[in-house]
């Protein structure tokens, strides 16, 4: 008979402590699935804007790739002023300066003022994609760039200056090694 006392005086606190507990949390249910309808719209919002993000970066890599079959410059800084915040919009840009500087380079045979012109437009190319780039190798192609265009219009000092840059933040051995002749 003890034990059958016992087993029910066990029984007892179980079920006062279940039902205090209970009570307890009772009072926390609207604040829990306040919590858990906050996280679910966060996720929803997130879902949202990764897929715009990735739409976006989709549709500025396929204009840029429509655009490779044309040599027309233009075109490309239309896609970089298009999706400024892409990464198309550097690799765009860094298209459209090569452009510029070959038919400058071209030009400055047949007019001079047609070529230097040309040129100052792939400076400015180049200068925006060495600001706004983040990739290393982006950069190490626009630094190039100028150093060419500089020493295409006889700015010796200033394409050696970029050649020097150049050498040291350059990650690709053969823009470096480029760099490197083109001093000596």
């Amino acid at each position: 008979m003890k034990s059958e006392r016992r087993h029910e005086l066990e029984k007892n606190v179980l079920a006062d402590r279940l039902a205090s507990g209970i009570e307890s949390t009772r009072s926390m249910i609207p604040a829990v699935l306040g919590g858990l309808g906050v996280l679910a719209i966060l996720a929803i919002g997130w879902g949202i804007y990764s897929s715009y993000s990735k739409n976006q970066a989709s549709t500025a890599w396929t204009e840029f790739y429509f655009n490779l079959t044309s040599s027309d410059a233009d075109s490309f800084l239309d896609v970089a002023d298009d999706h400024p915040k892409s990464a198309a919009a550097g690799w765009a840009r860094q298209i459209a300066g090569d452009n510029y500087l070959q038919r400058g380079i071209i030009e400055l045979y047949r007019n001079k003022a047609e070529g230097k012109k040309l040129i100052g437009q792939a400076i400015e190319a180049f200068e925006s994609v060495d600001q706004a780039s983040a990739s290393l190798e982006l950069r190490g192609k626009a630094l190039l760039g100028l150093a060419q265009a500089h020493e295409s219009l006889g700015d010796i000092d200033k394409a050696s200056s970029y050649y020097q840059q150049l050498t040291k933040t350059a990650t690709q051995p053969g823009l470096i090694t480029e760099a490197n002749q083109r001093l000596a």
